[in-house]
């Protein structure tokens, strides 16, 4: 299998699909890790990473570094996201609690990894690729936009009866 190094992912390139799964499968077990579908594609000289994650996973394995309201600009420059606005978080959460078995939007959330990830792709040549991303359970995985949505999934997740917990794709 042929493997590129970009940033902080080591690309291996599969022949086929079926290939790149079982490759991402294999790793995850002997890994620990989650197995997150993406789509892989280059702007510029960057590469991309877009993909679709369960809210159990948000809520047990990302983390942010908010500033704290009135702190000195040094420690607010430090953190990674601004300031926690509680009554945000929790409008967020009623949004998705009131319509848990309707219709409703979640934006995306935004993460940075400080670790080589691993990502198996599947054929070709062109730049936008599908393949799959390989977390392991102890990467530290920060949310560099969507704190607000993470911290409102996890207090969704402590507040709610089990049936509405599987409704989230915990289970």
């Amino acid at each position: 299998m042929e493997l590129e190094r970009v940033g902080n992912f080591l690309i291996q390139k599969a022949a086929t699909s079926a290939e790149a799964m079982g490759t991402a499968y294999d790793m995850a077990i002997s890994a620990d890790a989650e197995i997150i579908p993406v789509t892989m594609y280059r702007q510029g000289e960057r590469y991309q990473v877009v993909g679709a994650m369960k809210f159990g996973i948000v809520a047990r394995m990302l983390y942010s570094e908010s500033a704290r309201k009135g702190a000195s600009l040094q420690a607010t420059v430090s953190a990674t996201n601004r300031p926690k606005d509680a009554t945000h978080i929790v409008e967020i959460a009623d949004y998705v609690k009131t319509n848990l078995r309707k219709k409703y939007v979640f934006g995306a959330l935004t993460l940075n990894a400080s670790q080589e990830l691993n990502i198996i792709v599947s054929g070709g040549i062109s730049d936008l690729r599908q393949g799959f991303l390989i977390l392991p359970r102890s990467s530290k995985t920060s949310i560099t936009d969507g704190q607000h949505r993470e911290e409102a999934i996890a207090r969704l997740i402590d507040s709610l009866p089990d049936e509405d917990r599987n409704e989230l794709g915990m289970r």
